[in-house]
């Protein structure tokens, strides 16, 4: 349960990479930038780990932290609950973590992230 649990949440963050609304956007140089799509390399890698590995998430819960400090103003609140997330994922492999809206914020806020870095940063829909 704990694990399809786990799914429908990232289900959301996923679903908000694939939307090919919009037509290119221009790129930035920034380090936030640079730096998005190794996030989402490292969160979806983070998901492909065997699940029994306690430390599966430990990367995703850094590189979200590392994210939170260089995230663009207007991005705070998604990138506090994205180092929320993942670090109780980090601290609690089993998922026993997981509250009852995660998969509602997780993906509200991995929208926010993508459309972001799909408008300013140049990542592809």
């Amino acid at each position: 349960m704990a694990l399809a649990f786990a799914i429908i949440a990232l289900a959301g963050f996923a679903s908000a990479c694939s939307d090919d609304s919009n037509a290119e956007k221009p790129k930035s140089s920034s380090t936030y930038c640079t730096e998005l799509p190794n996030y989402f390399k490292v969160m979806f890698e983070s998901m492909n780990k065997n699940v029994e590995d306690p430390k599966r998430f430990d990367e995703w819960a850094a590189k979200a932290k590392q994210m939170q400090a260089i995230a663009p103003d207007e991005l705070h609140s998604s990138w506090d609950f994205l180092v929320d997330y993942s670090g109780r994922m980090a601290a609690n492999a089993d998922l026993s973590s997981m509250k009852s809206d995660d998969p509602q914020r997780n993906g509200a806020a991995g929208k926010a992230v993508v459309e972001h870095g799909q408008k300013y940063c140049g990542i592809p829909k």
